[in-house]
């Protein structure tokens, strides 16, 4: 695995599978991502919206 294969490894799998960890969900499909090189993909449109638990002050 050259330089150009592991940064398309850590830009398409990794750092979205970090970030959605880090706003609070581990969806299923994450591990589908994870199954196989042939089916790696961002995963931020997986990412639920995290909405503000207190109506916005008007």
């Amino acid at each position: 695995m050259g330089v150009p294969q592991i940064n398309a490894f850590l830009n398409n799998t990794l750092y979205p599978l970090h970030r959605s960890v880090e706003l609070g969900g581990f969806p299923e499909e994450v591990r589908e991502v994870l199954a196989g090189p042939e089916r790696v993909r961002p995963v931020y449109h997986l990412v639920p919206t995290i909405k503000s638990a207190t109506p916005a002050r008007t």
